[in-house]
Parts: C-alpha cells; structure tokens; sequence
C-alpha cells in the first residue's frame, strides 16, 4: 500500500501510517505481517490467502480511506492510498521479484485514480 498526500514531511509520514494501521489492522487475519518499505508504502504479507480472498477487504479499506480525514499536528488531512497485489509463489519466489512485480501493480494502480487497487495479473498481457 502507496500513501499519497499533498506534502512531503517524514514526521507526518510517519503518524499517517500509524493512524492507517490503527484503523485498518483489524481487517486483516491475525497472521497477517506489516511491513515498512519506505517513507509512505507498506507491506502486508497475508500467509496462505489467496488474492481473489483478500482482495474484498483492499478494496473496502480503499473506500474507507477516501472518506476518512486524518486529525495530524492540529490539521485536518486528506490522504488516499493505492495498492498493488501479487500472488506468492505463482507471481515469483523472490522477494526482489515479487517486489518489482507488486511496484508495477502499485503504479498501475495510481494511474487509475485515489483509493484503488490493482492485481499484478491483470498487467499481463
């Protein structure tokens, strides 16, 4: 999951995700992982999930985030988010490849617009 937001400030970065998991753990299995991948993108590793099981409760986090106002520093802010999925092992058996892989899903996402998501297997041609 990408966070998108109209600043740039890591202190800031940091507290949007902490108020994203906040709301949004829940909707996962206990014996789901998150990751940080870098300033404003997460990793959320769902251990024997298939992509047509989890993608219901993505696309339901998307729709809560685009309604949710996030109170930081005394400011209201609007944040959205997109999220790229892929498939372990069937898209690759490499982190670095799944990575790449979850990128290009990721950046298919941005392209179709705020709060959205795209499954790496759909890119295939």
């Amino acid at each position: 999951m990408n966070f998108h937001k109209n600043y740039s400030d890591a202190g800031i970065d940091d507290k949007l995700i902490s108020e994203f998991l906040t709301f949004s753990v829940s909707a996962f299995p206990p014996s789901s992982n998150f990751f940080r991948v870098n300033d404003n993108s997460i990793a959320i590793i769902l251990a024997e999930k298939l992509l047509r099981d989890v993608l219901p409760t993505v696309k339901g986090i998307c729709d809560q985030v685009g309604v949710k106002k996030v109170w930081l520093d005394g400011m209201v802010e609007d944040f959205n988010i997109n999220c790229g999925l892929v498939q372990f092992p069937e898209m690759g058996d490499k982190s670095g490849e799944l990575l790449e892989k979850v990128t290009k899903a990721m950046s298919k996402a941005v392209e179709t617009g705020p709060n959205t998501s795209a499954l790496y297997e759909s890119l295939q041609l």
